[in-house]
């Protein structure tokens, strides 16, 4: 039977949020490990390996509190890329039978590689540890230094830590609509080959406000790295070299955005937050270090330049006070029969006070054996009782192909749009157009070799308003079209009201100028590349020039030529 499937489409690939993988952080205390209490169930359990019970004892070292929760499963997983044989356990202070409270109950998650006993990943859940605050870097830095050091042993020698940390949370929200939050900073490792960063391998660990380790993740396949494999470092080209093609390749544009800071660069210290005209790169080629040359590593996506479309919107704006005015617009305008869906409600907060309501409806379980299921969602401003997104996704479309052409579904997205767009507006940008078709297969990929990937067909169309010619990024709307009926099954509005003044567009720093401040704030340093595309990898690694992630989130302030964060 399927399991609930998140929104294929839904309002978080619509909002396109950028966010930082983050792993955990503990303290290295040894100490005399007593095992968690196991359960007894009437299924026999697999026995845990030799390996991976001595990496267990390390883990709990790591974090006590893991053997004052239960073992409640532990089994051997299918690993479906590389080719390690996986072990997993889930722990848990509350017994599957009973109603799940999100302010007491506590889990966790750990997996191991069952014939070395490496830990590959964890995971902790405890409501004790939600906070709206991220830890400070040193904080951070700290805490995920001296997990790594404990769980990886010897290996710690062959793995760099990033300086740069990455800000990122996740929230639940109860029944009874109260919200919990967890905001943590993620530190990476990267591996080291020849003295060199190795991306495709290493570990990403997450740390809350508190210092508790909540998340640790390995990214690689689980292969022995031979370094005679790698191109050899002392062949690399001049760093002044690499920088001038990279020069030559970058290409920026001209964006506003009405406030200045990003979520994806947030620290503890609150900034006020100014409108800003400012360059972003539109192409981040990688440097070849042995040729000189831009090297396409994961494909190249859709050549598309940005046009402007003129629009004559009618200003329609749609209200639903309630879940029954809800359901009634979802029939009238979409055709959805809502009857026997069931219904639940979440609202989220910040700062106390509820940002957005989502109302989520999805058809009952069957019994047939594909279970295709119907999930619908809205989500709505409180203030103004207004929709700002909507998806459709329906299981039972998977694997179909595309019976429609992408004029034709872009001609459905405008007169959609056309229907709710601010009447004062004349024209939009159309910044973005991808369907699920859309291949971006590197050449060295063997098609051959592909699994069919069954998705449920799609276009999607991004919209942005304009001030002066120039897109506003945060003044963007979405549109998700069906692939086979050529309706619109989704959509999402990113925009706001406020009155701000934007900068004027002129007297700017120069397209050349900008380029220039963007390559200094962002220094290329080498780096070894393995491209990957699913279960296939490239003939071979790249060494590499790549921007260092110090700079992340840094961009070009057009006024004054200089980079901001």
């Amino acid at each position: 039977m399927k399991t609930n499937k998140k929104l294929q489409a839904s309002v978080a690939t619509l909002m396109a949020v950028s966010m930082v993988a983050v792993t955990p952080v503990w303290a290295n205390e040894p100490t005399t490990t007593t095992q968690a209490t196991e359960i007894k169930t009437g299924q026999e359990k697999t026995a845990i390996p030799k390996a991976v019970e001595q990496s267990l004892e390390t883990l709990y070292q790591a974090v006590p509190e893991l053997k004052s929760l239960t073992i409640r499963q532990q089994q051997e997983v299918k690993n479906e890329v590389g080719s390690q044989s996986v072990f997993s356990i889930s722990f848990s202070n509350y017994d599957e039978k009973e109603k799940y409270d999100m302010k007491k109950h506590v889990s966790a998650y750990a997996s191991f590689d069952k014939t070395t006993g490496e830990l590959l990943s964890f995971n902790l859940e405890n409501p004790a540890y939600a906070s709206d605050k991220a830890p400070s870097d040193e904080l951070a830095k700290e805490k995920a230094r001296d997990f790594v050091k404990l769980v990886t042993g010897d290996k710690f020698s062959t793995y760099q830590m990033s300086e740069w940390v990455g800000k990122a949370g996740m929230g639940t929200v109860s029944e009874d609509g109260e919200e919990m939050n967890w905001t943590f900073s993620t530190v990476s490792f990267e591996q080291l080959i020849n003295g060199i960063p190795f991306r495709n391998s290493g570990y990403y660990v997450s740390v809350d406000n508190q210092g508790h380790v909540t998340s640790f993740d390995k990214s690689d396949r689980g292969e022995v790295n031979d370094p005679s494999k790698f191109p050899d470092p002392k062949k690399a080209i001049k760093k002044e070299d690499a920088e001038a093609t990279y020069l030559k390749t970058l290409d920026m544009t001209l964006m506003y955005h009405t406030q200045q800071e990003y979520s994806f660069v947030t620290t503890t210290d609150s900034k006020k937050a100014e409108p800003i005209l400012m360059y972003l790169p539109v192409s981040n080629d990688l440097i070849d270090a042995t040729t000189g040359k831009t090297v396409e590593i994961w494909g190249s996506p859709r050549d598309f330049k940005p046009k402007t479309i003129s629009v004559s919107p009618k200003g329609e704006t749609v209200t639903v006070k309630s879940q029954k005015e809800a359901e009634e617009y979802l029939s009238k305008q979409f055709g959805i029969d809502m009857t026997n869906m069931e219904f639940r409600e979440n609202n989220h907060k910040v700062d106390g006070k509820v940002k957005y309501l989502d109302y989520m409806w999805h058809s009952k379980e069957t019994n047939d054996k594909d279970n295709n299921r119907l999930y619908v969602s809205l989500m709505i401003d409180p203030q103004t009782s207004q929709i700002t997104s909507f998806n459709i996704q329906d299981d039972s479309k998977e694997g179909e192909k595309i019976k429609i052409s992408e004029a034709e579904a872009q001609k459905e997205a405008i007169a959609f749009l056309e229907k709710h767009l601010p009447r004062n507006l004349k024209e939009i940008s159309l910044e973005h157009i991808s369907s699920t078709k859309d291949d971006h297969i590197p050449a060295w990929v063997d098609k051959s070799k592909l699994k069919d990937r069954k998705v449920i067909p799609q276009y999607y169309f991004t919209f942005n308003e304009l001030h002066q010619g120039v897109q506003i990024a945060d003044k963007s709307y979405s549109v998700q079209v069906d692939g086979v009926s050529g309706k619109v099954n989704g959509y999402y509005f990113n925009t706001n009201d406020k009155d701000v003044k934007l900068p004027d567009n002129k007297n700017l720093a120069s397209v050349e100028e900008a380029k220039k401040a963007y390559v200094k704030a962002h220094s290329l340093e080498l780096a070894y590349v393995w491209p990957e595309y699913h279960d296939q990898k490239a003939p071979a690694p790249l060494l590499v020039y790549v921007p260092s992630n110090q700079a992340n989130g840094t961009v070009i302030d057009a006024t004054t030529g200089k980079p901001v964060k």
